[in-house]
């Protein structure tokens, strides 16, 4: 969380929640164009931006069958929908950097790559379209903000639990309601591991549950920034149909109705344990289910290891 430099706030969450939404607008497939990326974050990021245009660079260079060989800052606008629900720690700025005690690395990468992997993917479903250009008149003239200006001082005398902290005319993010009416462009990958680990805290075997229930198991897990799994899922709710009796993927934390909590018993202790809790929605069809986490361990000297753990 960005926290306006207010070090009470505490937050945390998961990576796999952000959203990169992307449009490219082209002349033709080698004329002039123009990226625009709307990013789930507070507010776009310098240094984000400076990481992006290298990776852009380096991938689309000396591919003159393409229509982007480079991306400039002349081309590419990154802009926040003005969110504060977002892993702060990934700004340059000095104020921030001592409030929230220095930059995290994975809060930083996870939106570079995102937004990579959004531009790539737009840029290679480009499709015809067209702009349509109109004019309109409003009368009486001129019609701006000098109206709102004078007439604040009289709102905020009359309504005072109203008052705007931020005492401008208009917002500063020109983006924060267009973006969020974009299209999402991500795509999720499920992942697999080779390890089964133990249940902390379960529900008892042949448990019945009905429709609107919310299921809690906690397994022991390591901490998720070992791997964020932007591509994956760290929990997952199966189905077993019965004329298939393979595990089918039903829902997973990107749905609103998991939930997922990293913890640990003490604050150095070197055990993490993962609740996750699902709320069966009412749409959720009759059958037999199972819940399902993903993780990445490591030891201390150690490499990464994958795991997979069964409810």
């Amino acid at each position: 969380m960005m926290g306006y430099t207010n070090d009470e706030q505490i937050a945390s969450g998961i990576h796999f929640w952000l959203r990169a939404r992307e449009v490219i607008v082209a002349e033709q497939r080698q004329g002039n164009s123009v990226v625009f990326v709307n990013l789930d974050a507070c507010m776009g990021s310098q240094i984000v931006t400076i990481k992006e245009l290298e990776r852009l660079k380096a991938r689309y260079t000396n591919r003159t069958l393409r229509r982007m060989e480079t991306f400039t800052q002349k081309n590419v606008a990154i802009s926040g929908i003005d969110t504060q629900a977002v892993p702060g720690r990934y700004l340059q700025c000095v104020v921030y950097i001592v409030t929230y005690l220095g930059s995290v690395r994975q809060s930083f990468y996870v939106l570079v790559d995102g937004i990579e992997k959004t531009i790539i993917q737009a840029e290679e479903n480009l499709l015809p379209g067209s702009f349509l250009v109109n004019k309109a008149f409003v009368f009486p003239q001129p019609q701006n903000h000098t109206y709102c200006i004078v007439f604040t001082p009289i709102a905020s005398f009359v309504f005072p639990q109203c008052s705007n902290p931020f005492q401008i005319s208009v917002p500063s993010e020109f983006t924060t309601m267009a973006g969020r009416r974009l299209r999402d462009a991500v795509i999720g990958i499920l992942t697999s591991g080779d390890l089964r680990g133990s249940i902390k805290t379960e529900v008892p075997l042949n448990s019945t549950f009905n429709r609107g229930n919310t299921v809690a198991v906690t397994f022991w897990s390591a901490c998720p920034r070992n791997d964020l799994l932007t591509e994956g899922t760290f929990a997952l709710a199966e189905i077993l149909p019965r004329d298939i009796k393979t595990w089918v993927p039903a829902y997973d934390d990107d749905d609103f109705c998991f939930k997922f909590k990293s913890s640990r018993p003490a604050k150095l202790s070197p055990q993490s344990y993962a609740t996750i809790k699902w709320r069966i929605p009412e749409s959720a069809s009759f059958g037999v289910y199972r819940i399902s986490h993903f993780g990445a361990s490591k030891s201390l000297f150690g490499s990464f290891r994958h795991f997979t753990r069964f409810f």
